[in-house]
């Protein structure tokens, strides 16, 4: 009866491995995307005319942008940041014709939207200041509707939001005031990809 139990332990075990590498195997491969902004062309890069890159670090004029148009859906983001000058940046997710999800700090709070139709819906919010002058990581997890925004490893923001927006890209907006400037460096994101979306 042991030699029963055990045999029958090692059967079903091994039909769960392989039920689990079939569903793996059938899954589109994770997107990774690393950018130190070391090349001042900025390949890959979408933007304004008031963006470059100086001494390797991405640098945004007020109401200037970056987009990087890679359609993510599924995704986990880190990037590092800092504001000189008053005013807030975004780093915006899931960011394409259809929307977007915006994270956006500054001098007093922090706050999730969900921007859609010209539309904004505040999803979390927190009364979190990012000091000017200062360099936050800020590490994003956005996985089926569910938000995850931890700052300097420490989470700050949950948020559930069933109102899916279509993958897309990411935008980095500086909407700071005159003569604020935006730095960005240490891009690093994992997403599942997917075709662009086409209304």
């Amino acid at each position: 009866m042991r030699r029963f139990i055990a045999w029958a332990v090692i059967v079903i075990g091994n039909l769960l491995v392989l039920g689990l590498m079939l569903v793996l195997s059938s899954q589109e491969p994770a997107f990774y995307f690393k950018e130190t902004f070391d090349d001042p062309t900025l390949l890959g890069w979408e933007h304004s005319p008031g963006v470059r890159v100086v001494n390797q670090v991405l640098r945004i004029e007020p109401g200037n942008a970056a987009f990087y148009p890679k359609s993510l859906g599924n995704l986990s983001l880190t990037i590092r940041a800092r504001r000189l000058g008053n005013g807030a940046l975004s780093v915006n997710y899931c960011a394409g014709d259809q929307g977007a999800y915006i994270f956006r700090f500054g001098d007093d709070s922090i706050v999730l939207i969900r921007e859609q139709a010209a539309r904004e819906e505040k999803l979390a919010a927190a009364p979190i200041s990012i000091p000017p002058n200062t360099w936050v990581t800020v590490h994003i997890i956005y996985t089926e509707g569910n938000h995850v925004i931890s700052l300097d490893g420490k989470r700050v923001l949950l948020a559930y939001d069933s109102h899916l927006l279509p993958p897309s890209g990411i935008f980095l907006v500086n909407t700071g005031e005159e003569g604020a400037v935006g730095e960005f460096d240490d891009l690093e994101m994992r997403g599942d990809e997917h075709e662009p979306y086409l209304p």
